[in-house]
């Protein structure tokens, strides 16, 4: 089913549609897909290139996702605007640029990359929970991938040489399957899109609110609800997120080291 495309405004305050964090014409995009796809089979490229070239930002320990932008405002120096943020998304050429991400900004650009060459793919966002106890460990984006007529899922967050990132989205959306068993954790998808179309495929996803629940913590809102945590400082709500990120991070890695 096809929905209403949600905004997004984590970044300087600007909104974009959630498909527009889809770029495969971009240039830059474009190019490096085609130099990956000149190489072998594009989907197996682009999981070994978001894999080995690069890395979840971590500050102390914790997840980095913070930006400051400087443009126009006039000083004894010159014109500057500055604008800094706790909670922010990169667009696909900003993450192949900086070599960082968090799971969305690595997400976008697996997804851009196998999009710039006519892969069947999406950004997804949902859960993932503990398979013993169905406890939410976090929010998460990961990519999806149509290959021989199987869809995969791509743990862009995975940066260990010759890690495995991908399996069949029946394994990972399973709890009672062997990679939900053995590693402990199962993805729940509450929506996807590509660059023009968005897909919910949960209440969450259907209603656009996964967008919002994706950067903030978890113990606020269930303590709070939605309503009166988006009333907390956003430092205080930056600092809880990247504690509990941190943890559900650790959980996923050490997860897929068991396949």
């Amino acid at each position: 089913m096809n929905n209403k495309i949600p905004t997004v405004d984590f970044r300087w305050g600007d909104k974009y549609k959630a498909t527009e964090f889809i770029q495969p014409r971009s240039l830059e995009i474009a190019t490096k897909a085609k130099k990956l796809n000149a190489t072998g089979d594009v989907i197996d490229k682009v999981a070994a290139f978001i894999r080995d070239h690069f890395a979840y930002p971590l500050i102390g320990g914790q997840p980095s996702a913070d930006g400051q932008f400087l443009r126009y405002r006039k000083s004894l120096l010159g014109y500057h605007w500055k604008k800094c943020v706790f909670y922010m998304w990169s667009f696909p050429a900003e993450v192949l640029l900086q070599k960082l991400g968090i799971c969305i900004d690595t997400a976008n650009l697996a997804t851009s990359l196998l999009r710039a060459e006519s892969s069947i793919a999406f950004t997804c966002l949902g859960q993932v929970r503990k398979t013993a106890t169905d406890e939410l460990l976090s929010y998460h984006a990961w990519t999806a991938v149509e290959s021989k007529q199987q869809f995969y899922l791509l743990e862009t967050t995975i940066h260990e040489p010759d890690g495995k990132n991908m399996i069949t989205l029946h394994d990972a959306y399973h709890k009672d399957s062997d990679f939900a068993t053995t590693s402990g954790i199962y993805y729940v998808e509450d929506a996807r899109y590509d660059e023009s179309q968005y897909i919910g495929t949960t209440d969450l996803g259907l209603s656009g609110i996964i967008f919002t629940l994706m950067g903030l913590p978890q113990r606020q809102l269930k303590m709070f609800g939605l309503e009166r945590t988006r009333q907390i400082s956003p430092k205080k709500l930056y600092s809880q997120w990247r504690r509990e990120e941190q943890l559900k991070w650790k959980e996923v890695e050490r997860a897929w080291k068991t396949i």
